[in-house]
C-alpha cells in the first residue's frame, strides 16, 4: 500500500469511497430517513474488492497518484481550485458596476439582462451534462476544458465591438463555467477525507465571497480609469496559472468504466441538454422583450409562439429524462429523493433572489443617485461583504456542528426581510441607511448559500455525488439566469410605463443612451420625475427577491431535518470501516 500514499485505514477506505460508483441495487434499505447517508451503504464484498485492487496495484488506478495528496500538494492543489472559483465569482459580478458604461458603448440599453443572463444561460442548461461528463470521464481533464473554454469566452468578451459578439462571449464563459464550478467542488471530494470536506467546502465559499466582494469594486475602477475590457482581460493571466497548477498537481485515481470512450460519449443524453438550452432561452426571450419591444406585445404571436414553445419543449425534456433513465441529464431517480428536490426549489429561489439583488443595486446608485462606477462599486460593498461574512462563519459553523437546516431557515428569513427594507430606498436615502440595509440584505443569501450544496452530500450514495452536486447546482444558476432576465423585464416594464407620464421625455431616446447617460438626454427641470420614476421601477426587483425568500422558506420545510453532516460523516466512515474490520478477525482467526 506504501506505493500509493496510503497510509492508515482512513485514507484506505477513503479510495473506496471514490471508487464505490455502484450500480442501482434492489432491496438495499434506503438509511437515509435515519440520518445515514446513502452513501454509507457500501457492501462488505465490494469494499473488500475495492481495497484488494487497491493493494495489488490494479491496472484500473492511478498507481502514480497518492490517495490523499500530502499538505504541501493539498495546497497546491486547493489553490488552484480557489482561483478558479474566485474567476467565477469575479465574472459573475464584476461586469454589475461595467454595464452602465458597456451599454453606453454598444448602445444597447434593451440588451441589459442579457449581459447577465447569457453567461447564467448556459452555465445553468449546461451544468447536468458537465456532472454526466465528470461521471464519465477524467477529472482532470474536464475541468482544464471547463478552464479553456472560460478563458475563451473572457477574451471575446474583451475583444468585443458589438452588443451581439459581446453577448456570445459572455455564453462562452459561462458554458466553462457550468464545468468549472461544480468541477472544483467534486475535485474536494477526492483529495481529502470526510472529515475536512466541510472545512474545504467552506473556504471554496469564502473565496467566492471575496471575489463577489471585490468585483463590483474593480469593475469601476476598470471602467473609470482605463476601460470596461480589462474586466475580461485579467482573467487570462490568472486562468493561466489555475490551468498550470491543476495539470501539474491535480492525480487522482483512475475509474474503471465498463464502455469506451466513445461510447461514453453516445450515451450521454445530449438530446436533453438540447431540449433544456432551447427551452431556457425561450423563456429568457419572452422575459427581454415582452411587453416592451415594438412587436412584442404580450398578445403577439412572437410572444405567445415562444411561451407556447416554451412549455412544450419543457414538456419533451421531461419525457427526455423519464425515457433515458439512469443515463438522463437530470436522473429522475435522484430528483425524486426529498431532499435533493426541495433543497433544489430552495436553491432556485436563492439564486434568483441573490443575483437580481447583485445586478440591480449597482443601478440604484448609478442610475438614481448619479455615482460613477467607481463609487457605486464601494457603494455596494455592504451588501456584499454581508455575503462573504454569512457565507464564512455559517460554513464554519456547520463544519464544527454539522446542521444546516438551521441555516436554511434563517438565511431564506433574513433575505426576505432584507430585501423587503430595500423597498425604503428613495434617491435622497441616508448612507447610513442604505449601507445598513444593504448588509441585512446580503445577511440572507449568505447564510444559506452553500447549505443545500452541503444537505445534498448527507444523502446521495457515493456514485450520484457528481450527478447530484450538478442538479443542485443547476437549480442555483437557473433561478439567476430566469430571473434577472424576469426582474430586467418587470424594471424596463415599469420603467417604460413610467416614462410615458412624464410629458416632454423622448422615451425612445432614454432607452438608447443607456441608464448612466440618460441625464444627457432629459432637460434639467425634468430629471427628478424621471428619476422617481426609475426608482418605483427598480422598487419591483426588490419585490421579486422578496416573494422568491419566501417560496424558499417555506420550500425547506420539504427538506430531510434529522441529517447532520458529521453524523452523516462519522456513519460512512463507520460502513466502510466495517470491512476491514471484518478481514482483520478473519486473518486473527
Amino acid at each position: 500500500m506504501a506505493r500509493f500514499g496510503i497510509k492508515n485505514k482512513e485514507a484506505t477506505a477513503a479510495v473506496i469511497a471514490q471508487e464505490a460508483h455502484l450500480p442501482p441495487t434492489e432491496g438495499v434499505k434506503d438509511d437515509s430517513s435515519e440520518g445515514v447517508p446513502r452513501s454509507a451503504s457500501l457492501t462488505s464484498e465490494k469494499a473488500n474488492e475495492l481495497e484488494k485492487n487497491v493493494s495489488n496495484g490494479d491496472d484500473a488506478y492511478d498507481a502514480s497518484a497518492p490517495a490523499y495528496p500530502g499538505k504541501a500538494r493539498l495546497s497546491l492543489i486547493m489553490l488552484g481550485v480557489t482561483l478558479f472559483v474566485f474567476l467565477v465569482a469575479l465574472d459573475q459580478v464584476i461586469i454589475s458596476t461595467a454595464i452602465p458604461k458597456i451599454t453606453d458603448d454598444f448602445h444597447s440599453f434593451s440588451d441589459i439582462g442579457w449581459y447577465g443572463s447569457a453567461y447564467l444561460l448556459t452555465s445553468t442548461a449546461l451544468q447536468p451534462l458537465f456532472g454526466r461528463l465528470y461521471a464519465s470521464f477524467p477529472i482532470k481533464t474536464i475541468i482544464l476544458l471547463s478552464l479553456g473554454i472560460f478563458e475563451l469566452g473572457s477574451l471575446i468578451c474583451a475583444v468585443a465591438q458589438d452588443s451581439k459578439t459581446f453577448i456570445v462571449g459572455r455564453a462562452i464563459a459561462g458554458s466553462g463555467m457550468a464545468g468549472g464550478y461544480s468541477g472544483c467542488l467534486i475535485i474536494i471530494s477526492l483529495i481529502a477525507p470526510l472529515e475536512t470536506r466541510p472545512l474545504l467546502t467552506s473556504l471554496v465559499g469564502a473565496v467566492y465571497g471575496i471575489g463577489a466582494s471585490i468585483g463590483p469594486l474593480l469593475g469601476g475602477v476598470f471602467t473609470s480609469k482605463a476601460t470596461w475590457r480589462w474586466c475580461f482581460f485579467v482573467n487570462l493571466p490568472i486562468g493561466g496559472i489555475t490551468a498550470a497548477v491543476i495539470l501539474f498537481f491535480l492525480s487522482v485515481p483512475k475509474r474503471p468504466h465498463e464502455f469506451s470512450a466513445i461510447q461514453r460519449l453516445k450515451r450521454i443524453d445530449w438530446q436533453g441538454t438540447v431540449l433544456a438550452l432551447a427551452s431556457i432561452v425561450c423563456l429568457l426571450l419572452v422575459c427581454q422583450n415582452g411587453g416592451v419591444k415594438q412587436g412584442w406585445s404580450w398578445g403577439s404571436s412572437r410572444t405567445v409562439g415562444l411561451i407556447v414553445g416554451c412549455v412544450a419543449i419543457a414538456a419533451v425534456f421531461a419525457v427526455d429524462q423519464v425515457w433515458m433513465g439512469e443515463r438522463a441529464t437530470l436522473v429522475p431517480r435522484i430528483c425524486k429523493q426529498r431532499t435533493i428536490a426541495f433543497g433544489s426549489v430552495v436553491n432556485f429561489c436563492i439564486g434568483a433572489s441573490y443575483f437580481s439583488l447583485l445586478y440591480f443595486l449597482p443601478l440604484y446608485f448609478q442610475a438614481v443617485r448619479g455615482s460613477s462606477a467607481i463609487r457605486s462599486g464601494v457603494q455596494n460593498l455592504p451588501f456584499i461583504i454581508a455575503v462573504i461574512l454569512a457565507v464564512t462563519v455559517s460554513g464554519g459553523l456547520t463544519n464544527k456542528y454539522g446542521w444546516y437546516m438551521p441555516w436554511i431557515f434563517g438565511g431564506t428569513a433574513m433575505l426576505a426581510i432584507g430585501a423587503g427594507t430595500l423597498y425604503t430606498f428613495t434617491p435622497t436615502t441616508s448612507t447610513a441607511q442604505w449601507a445598513g440595509l444593504q448588509f441585512l440584505a446580503g445577511l440572507g443569501p449568505g447564510v444559506a448559500f452553500m447549505q443545500p450544496f452541503l444537505a445534498s452530500q448527507c444523502v446521495l450514495e457515493l456514485r450520484d455525488l457528481e450527478l447530484g452536486s450538478a442538479i443542485v447546482i443547476f437549480s442555483q444558476t437557473l433561478g439567476g439566469a430566469v430571473f434577472v432576465s424576469v426582474a430586467q423585464a418587470i424594471f424596463q416594464n415599469r420603467f417604460v410605463v413610467g416614462l410615458r407620464d412624464v410629458p416632454g421625455v423622448n422615451v425612445d431616446s432614454v432607452l438608447a443612451v443607456g441608464v448612466s447617460a440618460f441625464r444627457e438626454v432629459v432637460p434639467a427641470e425634468l430629471l427628478p420625475p424621471v428619476i422617481l420614476k426609475l426608482q418605483a421601477a427598480l422598487n419591483d426587483t426588490w419585490l421579486i427577491s422578496v416573494a422568491l425568500a419566501g417560496v424558499a422558506f417555506f420550500a425547506a420545510f420539504g427538506m430531510e431535518r434529522g441529517h447532520s453532516v458529521l453524523d452523516a460523516q462519522k456513519a460512512m466512515m463507520a460502513a466502510l470501516a466495517q470491512p476491514q474490520k471484518e478481514q482483520t478477525t478473519k486473518t486473527e482467526d
